[in-house]
């Protein structure tokens, strides 16, 4: 069996740190909803092309400032990894 570790990114953040490299968004919390949504479809797409039941040995959230979008939204992008792949018990 092959495992995979997942990266999502979140770009948004509350404002811009003058060292960061990372590709953000500040001030645009408007757009989360948008964002996980079509973060959603490329996810569907991605495991798919993983072939039937992929599974992850680590999920990690990074980007701009993951904790910037609700709980609730993280859940969602969590929900949808587990029902298109297995995440081990004691995964990252």
């Amino acid at each position: 069996m092959t495992s995979f570790g997942l990266y999502v990114h979140i770009p948004f953040c509350a404002s811009a740190c003058p060292y960061c490299d990372f590709a953000f968004v500040a001030g645009r919390q408007g757009m989360v909803d948008r964002y996980v949504e079509a973060l959603i479809t490329e996810l569907e797409e991605r495991l798919a092309a993983l072939g039937p039941d992929p599974t992850f040995q680590t999920v990690y959230f990074g980007g701009g400032t993951p904790s910037a979008i609700p709980v609730d939204r993280v859940e969602k992008i969590i929900d949808a990894v587990r029902h298109r792949a297995t995440v081990v018990p004691d995964a990252e």
